[in-house]
């Protein structure tokens, strides 16, 4: 993935998803985000999808209220 992120010119690839057990975050152009959540994402084949870009102190402020420590 940190190749083709290099490379967008070559790739037209400028941001990518990262499913597994994570808790959601960002570096740099890579979303990471926990692997129940890609059932949210609708698939049909291959298609450029644009997704727009997470504010992730937001997402954290509302997940604190959904899930205190």
């Amino acid at each position: 993935m940190k190749t083709v992120l290099a490379h967008p010119e070559k790739y037209r690839i400028t941001q990518a998803l990262k499913f597994g057990d994570y808790n959601v975050g960002r570096d740099g152009a890579t979303l990471t985000v926990p692997s129940y959540m890609g059932f949210f994402l609708e698939f049909d084949g291959a298609q450029d999808i644009d997704l727009p870009l997470l504010n992730i102190e937001e997402v954290n402020r509302i997940a604190s209220g959904i899930f205190p420590e």
